[in-house]
Formats: structure tokens, sequence, C-alpha cells
């Protein structure tokens, strides 16, 4: 696989408490378990990708191996995907969401949405905190100006998810 800064990357995690409650929240609203984290490669070296995530410690930074990422592509855990609009300074982009704090409050709402088909509290983080498929989301949205997944699944940046990602007739898979 030829990895390129700006490429999307959504995981199956399935392992922890997290993992399967996103997919039990899938299953609810897409009929499958789906994709469950979503991150965007910050660079890419010899041996090594630099994924830009957020993950419970916030938005940051995480190398992995090459050899990695392929092995758990080829047994279908890893898809990446690529935006179809042209993208412009998505390091800048994801600089300036770096280190931001983990959007729990945002969370709670998806766990709404997946169950109710809404979020009735207006707790949402927006950019103050993120989870990880927002901040895809919004580096794609500030990358481009024109990748919209607010206007296109018709709710806020704090509730995009990684199947959302997926199913988006933004990116390409």
């Amino acid at each position: 696989m030829e990895y390129k800064i700006g490429q999307i990357v959504n995981f199956k995690w399935y392992d922890d408490f997290f993992g399967k409650a996103i997919a039990f929240g899938n299953k609810i609203k897409y009929g499958e378990k789906g994709f469950t984290h979503s991150g965007i490669i910050y660079e890419v070296g010899k041996d090594y990708v630099v994924i830009a995530e957020a993950l419970n410690k916030g938005f940051v930074k995480n190398n992995y191996e090459i050899w990695w990422l392929d092995a758990r592509i080829k047994e279908g855990k890893i898809s990446i995907g690529i935006a179809k609009e042209k993208l412009k300074d998505v390091q800048i982009n994801i600089d300036k969401y770096l280190g931001r704090p983990y959007a729990w409050t945002d969370i709670f709402n998806l766990v709404l949405w997946y169950l109710f088909g809404k979020t009735s509290f207006k707790i949402n983080s927006g950019s103050k905190a993120l989870i990880c498929s927002e901040a895809v989301a919004r580096v794609l949205y500030d990358s481009s100006k024109s990748i919209n997944f607010e206007k296109e699944f018709k709710k806020n940046f704090d509730e995009i998810t990684p199947q959302d990602l997926f199913i988006s007739k933004q990116i390409k898979w």
C-alpha cells in the first residue's frame, strides 16, 4: 500500500469496551458492526506512518509501522480512504487541533443518537474537545473548504462517526 498525507484511516477495533459499544451502535444504525475508530495520515516515512487521531489522551499523533498497517488492511481491520476533493495544508490543519482533549460528552451524545435517533442535550463540545471521526471531519473541511460532513449527514461535526466517514460520498475507499 502506498500511504499519503491526508489519507483517512478507518479501524475496526472491537477489542475494548468503546470499540464494542460503537460497533453495537453501528449495528443499530447501519446494520453492520462497521468502523469504530478514525484517524488521518500526518506524515509518511520509509518504514512508518504517523496518524493523527483522537484517543482517550486527546488528539495526538502516533507512529504505526507500515508492515503492521499493511497486515491489518489485509485482514480487513483497516481501510484507507482518500478525499475526492483536493486537500491543502493538511499538516497545518492537524497541528491546530493537536493536544485538544477527548470529547467524552460527544460520546454520550452519540449513545443517545444510536439509541433514540437524536440527541436531546446541547452538550456538544464543538472543536474544544474532539472524538476521532470529528477530528478527521474537521481537518478535511479545513483542508478543502468543500468537504462538509455536517451538510451531507445533517448533523454536527461532534456527531460524525467513523462509519459516516466510510459511507460518505466525499471519500473514496
